[in-house]
């Protein structure tokens, strides 16, 4: 029976709230606008509510304009969203260009990162591990390699154009269970990605509630680092 473990990336495995908040700050769309200076308090307070990039599009009007944040139901892919979309991803690749080790230290790795990477050997190797998320490919091998991850194959690795192509987490992971036999895990923060898996079969649903957490939704998931990694060195056994 296969051991398999899904991983979110930004809010599971790093804090990646400054890094996201710089990038979208230095995008042509904003770099000239004017924002107060609690505002990255403000993007961290609203980032629970974000998933794709392109959604970062409706915190900075937030914020700029003194516009009330609309539920994220009403989050819209539009033209405007999409180029900006275009600049947020531009912006990203200019400031890693112009300084890859100040990049670096806008993206804080959790304490969970480290326990995970000390792991037994064996269990390591036992466990096939996956990383879905929203964020660019590139970005999370760039990190992961700098923290010198190497038990995560690179074709492990499901993207943004992933979850495009796919339209959710839960179709990338049930292309990946298939038809096989085994016991998985799914470690995400956001309460909506794990909702959506929840009559998966054999998938065990764990919320990291040391990650950008929405007060206001179902916490039913919710899991300590310690919860997460018990869970994550008994799959198998159970």
């Amino acid at each position: 029976m296969k051991s398999i473990v899904f991983l979110d990336f930004d809010g599971v495995l790093f804090d990646t709230v400054e890094e996201a908040y710089t990038v979208a700050v230095n995008t042509k769309m904003y770099e000239d606008k004017t924002f107060p200076e609690h505002a990255i308090d403000m993007f961290r307070e609203y980032r629970p509510l974000i998933g794709p990039a392109w959604q970062y599009y409706y915190i900075l009007e937030s914020i700029v304009y003194h516009k009330e944040l609309i539920p994220t139901k009403d989050f819209l892919y539009t033209e405007e969203t999409r180029a900006f979309e275009n600049d947020f991803f531009q912006s990203r690749k200019a400031l890693k260009h112009r300084d890859f080790r100040a990049w670096i230290e806008l993206n804080k790795k959790y304490d969970f990162l480290d326990k995970l990477k000390n792991l037994d050997k064996t269990k390591k190797d036992a466990v096939a591990f996956f990383i879905i998320t929203t964020k660019d490919k590139q970005t999370v091998l760039d990190l992961l390699s700098i923290n010198h991850i190497d038990f995560i194959s690179q074709d492990h690795i499901f993207g943004a154009k992933s979850f495009q192509q796919y339209g959710s987490k839960r179709n990338i992971i049930e292309k990946v269970l298939g038809k096989q036999e085994y016991q998985a895990i799914f470690v995400d923060d956001s309460h909506k990605h794990l909702s959506l898996c929840e009559n998966i079969r054999n998938l065990q649903l764990l919320q990291a509630s040391w990650g950008y957490i929405d007060q206001t939704s179902p916490q039913q998931y919710l899991a300590t680092e310690d919860e997460v990694l018990s869970a994550i060195q008994t799959i198998g056994e159970r």
